[in-house]
């Protein structure tokens, strides 16, 4: 996924009860949960700064596929939506 603020505007579209339920959903998968992490920040953000975004977690490991983990994070939130 291209430098974009799709994923942006997606996550800011959504209602607080959607929210909440893709939080639920995903806290019911195993192990580290990196695409929560990039969720919560960029829901904190007024406009999408993805430099900031990297800065955040310059020390995680997952940093280094932030494009992947941000296509797998766009994708599963419309998974819960279509729910």
């Amino acid at each position: 996924m291209k430098p974009s603020n799709e994923l942006f505007k997606l996550i800011k579209s959504l209602t607080k009860s959607e929210k909440r339920f893709f939080k639920l959903s995903s806290a019911l998968q195993a192990g580290d949960l990196n695409y929560l992490k990039i969720f919560d920040y960029i829901e904190g953000q007024d406009q999408y700064d993805e430099n900031s975004l990297k800065a955040a977690f310059a020390d995680e490991v997952f940093i280094k596929h932030l494009p992947s983990e941000k296509n797998h994070l766009y994708r599963l939130i419309l998974k819960s939506l279509r729910v």
